[in-house]
């Protein structure tokens, strides 16, 4: 019995990947939707898991899908935090050049400190 429903969540996870990858969505929309759908289908079957996972990754590599496993998306939401300061700290000097009050630099900067300017 356990066996036959991992068997039809692994069905459902890759008809619904397959649907997904036609959809005309963003990649972020997609990658949001495919990791929420197999953290709630949760295959725990290891073969089916590593089937399935062969098969996202194949759809991946083609274009169809766009799958950002969870330690990455980490590792960019830093990059994009760290280049939003960048072009914040850019700005700013930018701003002082011009003769803005520091206040008002960090204010409209919204994410630098007064100290930081």
């Amino acid at each position: 019995m356990k066996a036959k429903r991992e068997i039809q969540k692994y069905k459902y996870l890759r008809t619904l990947i397959e649907l997904l990858a036609e959809r005309g969505w963003s990649d972020e929309d997609k990658d949001d939707l495919l990791l929420f759908l197999e953290w709630i289908i949760d295959l725990r079957d290891e073969n089916l898991e590593e089937q399935y996972t062969q098969y996202r990754d194949q759809l991946n590599e083609e274009g169809k899908i766009v799958y950002i496993r969870p330690g990455e998306r980490e590792e960019i939401e830093e990059i994009k935090q760290k280049a939003k300061k960048e072009n914040a700290i850019e700005m700013a000097r930018e701003l002082l050049g011009f003769g803005v009050s520091p206040d008002i630099v960090a204010q409209s900067s919204r994410c630098l400190s007064i100290e930081e300017v």
